[in-house]
């Protein structure tokens, strides 16, 4: 037979095992008032964050006019004679070097298409007789373009920024390149579509830094195709 004392610990235990099957309702009203202001901090944040849809594109960037090579070595009936010398600065149409041929007496001189300053290699891993002749130009206005894939290729439109990572220039440690779409070239090459691209800083990064001039670089680019915010892209299914 129970005793008191059991009646009343038994007493106690229900009351308390009520109290805390209850939830008060100013907690399930506070609750529900703060889901409903996180929601809404959310939702208006998102109309200012920006989150573009992009397109993924490989890029070359050239300087109009490019390095001239010329390598050679004498052999048999050649023989080579230049014209000009290490650390020269020549003319475009100049005259480099001139090859005769002793039987039959021909005489071929080779003209550089380019201007600029000649550097001289002696000898090659292929072929050690062998002597290169480069003549660098001046560097001239870039020329940026786009290698861009058939996936998504229909979004591309003239004037959207474009941003560019340098293979040989790390991202978090020289920043991107800023750029705008100029033109397209909308006939497949390769299975490559192509877009031409006019730098807005030059070589200055996002991050101030000076790229150094190159006669050639590679890289990667990021095409922004629009400048959606969060809220279009979580909701705008919604609303259209």
């Amino acid at each position: 037979m129970p005793t008191l004392n059991q009646n009343a610990y038994e007493l106690r235990s229900d009351e308390i095992q009520e109290i805390i099957g209850q939830v008060p309702p100013w907690i399930i009203r506070w609750g529900i008032t703060a889901i409903f202001i996180v929601l809404l901090i959310f939702i208006s944040c998102s109309y200012f964050i920006k989150y573009p849809d992009t397109l993924s594109a490989s890029v070359m960037i050239s300087t109009k006019e490019q390095p001239f090579k010329i390598s050679w070595y004498s052999e048999g009936s050649q023989i080579y004679q230049l014209k000009v010398k290490s650390g020269q600065i020549i003319k475009p149409n100049d005259t480099v070097l001139v090859e005769k041929n002793i039987i039959s007496r021909i005489i071929t001189p080779t003209i550089s298409p380019v201007g600029g300053k000649v550097y001289l290699f002696n000898g090659a891993e292929k072929e050690a007789r062998e002597s290169i002749l480069m003549i660098y130009p001046t560097f001239s206005e870039y020329d940026v373009q786009l290698n861009i894939p058939s996936a998504g290729s229909g979004k591309i439109q003239i004037g959207q920024n474009v941003l560019i990572s340098l293979d040989a220039y790390p991202v978090e440690d020289y920043g991107k390149l800023e750029g705008k779409v100029m033109s397209i070239i909308a006939v497949p090459i390769d299975g490559f579509y192509r877009a031409n691209i006019k730098l807005k800083k030059g070589l200055q990064t996002t991050e101030d830094k000076q790229i150094p001039k190159q006669h050639f670089m590679r890289g990667h680019a990021e095409i922004m195709l629009d400048d959606k915010n969060l809220f279009h892209r979580y909701f705008g299914s919604i609303f259209s």
